[in-house]
């Protein structure tokens, strides 16, 4: 997935979180940390880049009643493995 698309996802990703009224302020507060890391990681080649454990942690906690965001999430995993982070 080329950056650019993976910019979207995250796009994605802050789109839903305005729009998910079901998530907990703790669900929201963990996305939008992710969404902050990755976007600071694609922004500086020095920037933490190991989001594995924090991304497995979301998927677990979102996989039953949130589908819609575990897919979103699994499609940033991808991108961000694509781009070698």
């Amino acid at each position: 997935m080329p950056e650019d698309q993976l910019g979207q996802e995250l796009e994605r990703l802050h789109a839903m979180l305005a729009a998910q009224e079901e998530l907990t302020d703790e669900q929201r507060e963990k996305l939008q940390q992710l969404a902050d890391d990755i976007e600071a990681a694609l922004g500086k080649s020095d920037a933490p880049t190991d989001f594995g454990d924090q991304i497995d942690e979301l998927i677990r906690d979102f996989e039953v009643n949130h589908p819609t965001v575990t897919d979103l999430l699994r499609r940033i995993v991808d991108g961000l493995a694509n781009l070698g982070i």
